[in-house]
Parts: C-alpha cells; sequence; structure tokens
C-alpha cells in the first residue's frame, strides 16, 4: 500500500522545511471510515546531522488526525538521510513508515 508524502524534493542544509506524512491510505477501513492517530508520534532521523523538530499530528486526507506533520533542519549536502515515523492509533493499531530525504545545495 501506497501512502502520500508531501515535501520538498530536495532539502538545503541551510533550511528549516515542513514535512507531511498522510497515513489516511493506512487508517481508512473497508467500510471507508477512519481511525485516527493518538498521542504524540515518534520521529526519527537516521543521523544527528538532520534534526528533527515540532512534531505535530494534523488532518490528512482521510480527515483529522491522519497525517503527521514535522520540520527538518540541517543535513550535509550530497548525503540521503531515513525518517522514520511511528505512529499509535485509538484502535490500538502501531505502524511505522520509513522516507528518504536527499539533502543538496540548492541555488536560485
Amino acid at each position: 500500500m501506497t501512502f502520500p508524502v508531501f515535501f520538498p524534493s530536495l532539502k538545503n542544509p541551510g533550511d528549516v522545511d515542513d514535512w507531511i506524512v498522510d497515513f489516511s491510505n493506512t487508517l481508512v477501513s473497508a467500510s471507508g471510515t477512519y481511525d485516527t492517530i493518538t498521542g504524540t508520534p515518534t520521529v526519527v532521523s537516521s543521523s544527528s546531522n538532520l534534526t528533527v523538530t515540532n512534531i505535530a499530528v494534523l488532518a490528512g486526507t482521510g480527515g483529522t488526525a491522519t497525517a503527521v506533520g514535522f520540520w527538518l533542519t540541517g543535513g550535509v549536502a550530497g548525503f540521503s538521510y531515513q525518517i522514520t515515523i511511528t505512529i499509535k492509533t485509538a484502535n490500538g493499531r502501531t505502524f511505522t513508515r520509513v522516507v528518504n530525504v536527499s539533502v543538496a545545495n540548492i541555488y536560485a
């Protein structure tokens, strides 16, 4: 199953970027209703060079509390990082997704 990820195509090392991972496709039931994210999701970078802050549960395409937003700061140009996002739901399920982030010097 795929899941939408909304973010810049590349991250500039000097930027603080908003990233959103939408779990709506994962949280929808066969009847078309949505489970929701509860508590604070865990979002972890594979390196201390790329920092994760401002983690929040957001409204996704499935409605209230179906997406995770966070900011990414830093990173080293020429490197890629993995961001691991883990959520827990109101129905007691746990899901983990990994997003790859590439860092490059972006010039206007």
